[in-house]
């Protein structure tokens, strides 16, 4: 049976760099809302992902139909975040700053092996 740790494990080793990627595009896109919140010492005009540095799984269900468990639920990733102004043309690197970005997650599995693609989206 799939509890919070191996549902953690299989996102470290199965789908790392689809989580890894969504968060990049996610970041890309903060608006000025966000980024306010985040970078609370300076203004930035954009930001980018650093790093990674922890992901939990906060909640977590299982359906199964037919022998497929759907696996779904809600995870937390807490992030480094690289704020950037924009100066006369060029980019200036303004800091570092940790926040928490949270995905809706889905994915099949079947015998104990996942058979499906990972589906995310912001919560």
């Amino acid at each position: 049976m799939l509890d919070r740790n191996s549902v953690l494990t299989l996102m470290e080793e199965c789908f790392w760099d689809e989580i890894e990627a969504f968060t990049i595009e996610c970041v890309s896109e903060f608006g000025t809302d966000e980024l306010e919140i985040i970078f609370t010492d300076y203004l930035v005009d954009y930001a980018s992902l650093d790093e990674i540095e922890e992901l939990k799984i906060t909640d977590m269900e299982i359906e199964c139909d037919d022998g497929v468990e759907t696996v779904s639920g809600e995870m937390r990733l807490d992030i480094l975040v690289e704020g950037y102004a924009h100066w006369d043309g060029s980019e200036e690197y303004l800091g570092t700053e940790e926040t928490e970005i949270y995905y809706k997650y889905s994915f099949e599995m079947m015998n104990g092996k996942v058979i499906s693609e990972i589906e995310l989206e912001m919560s």
